[in-house]
């Protein structure tokens, strides 16, 4: 079985590509956006379509981010913080400090 720590760092890496999702999602339809917009090939219905599937996808993402961020706080809540420690050496340290 996982120990507390895994599971915090788990978690809070699943936020973190859930978050990238988003902003890549984002970024491509600005992009693609931009290009229209630059070359002069603006078609409103299609723009308004793939923008409202875009912010459909994103809004599912976000969705289930907020889930794990959930899960992730009530875990930190129960077991504590981590704090990044530098050791005599000049080297970091993580360690979970319980609450």
């Amino acid at each position: 079985m996982e120990s507390d720590r895994e599971l915090i760092l788990e978690d809070a890496a699943s936020i973190r590509v859930a978050m990238r999702r988003i902003v890549r999602s984002t970024s491509e339809a600005t992009e693609r956006l931009d290009e229209r917009i630059e070359n002069q090939t603006l078609d409103g219905p299609t723009e308004a379509k793939e923008l409202r599937e875009v912010l459909e996808h994103v809004q599912a993402l976000s969705l289930e981010v907020s889930e794990e961020l959930d899960a992730y706080q009530q875990r930190h809540a129960r077991w504590g913080t981590f704090r990044a420690l530098l050791t005599g050496d000049g080297t970091r340290r993580v360690e979970l400090a319980r609450a």
